[in-house]
């Protein structure tokens, strides 16, 4: 099993377990969250609230798959090493069970490459910086690579037609 399987198969349970849970422990929202260490505070990446959006948690499947597709998207946007993010429930009591996993940027390249291709486009996107800066490269940064991860998924769909006739 891979460990994207692996790491999907535990949140899975988890919000199955917490789903299904009643009364002062009914689940109210489900959060992502990176969390950087260090003693640094958790960045909250996106929160779904079940009085706002009760139809994404009829399918936990799909709920799940956008939390590890949006955490990709975040490891990919970071430096090489692996990054751990938390799926944080609220429930209706205030209590917040957590299930957390790790992921690593699918980029594999030199560190050096990566780090030199991040300041020549953020130099040229917005001069030189600030955090304001930062943040807006970061928001580029992570369209860029969802747009990237719709095209390999409509050609690996179209080769995939087109070889095997599937």
């Amino acid at each position: 099993m891979s460990d994207f399987a692996e790491i999907y198969g535990r949140v899975l349970d988890f919000l199955r377990v917490e789903w299904a849970r009643k009364d002062e422990r009914a689940l109210v929202s489900v959060g992502l969250f990176y969390a950087p260490g260090s003693g640094y505070r958790d960045e909250e990446i996106r929160k779904w609230v079940c009085a706002d959006e009760p139809d994404v948690f009829l399918d936990v499947e799909k709920l799940v798959g956008e939390i590890l597709e949006l955490a990709t998207i975040e490891a990919d946007a970071k430096p090489s090493g692996k990054h751990r993010f938390v799926v944080r429930c609220t429930q209706h009591g205030g209590s917040r069970p957590t299930q957390s996993f790790a992921l690593s940027p699918s980029y594999t390249g030199g560190e050096e490459a990566a780090k030199v291709f991040r300041e020549v486009l953020r130099e040229e996107l917005f001069g030189v910086g600030g955090e304001e800066a930062a943040k807006v490269f970061r928001e580029v940064f992570r369209e860029v690579l969802r747009e990237a991860k719709v095209f390999r998924k409509v050609l690996r769909e179209v080769l995939r037609e087109e070889l095997f006739g599937a």
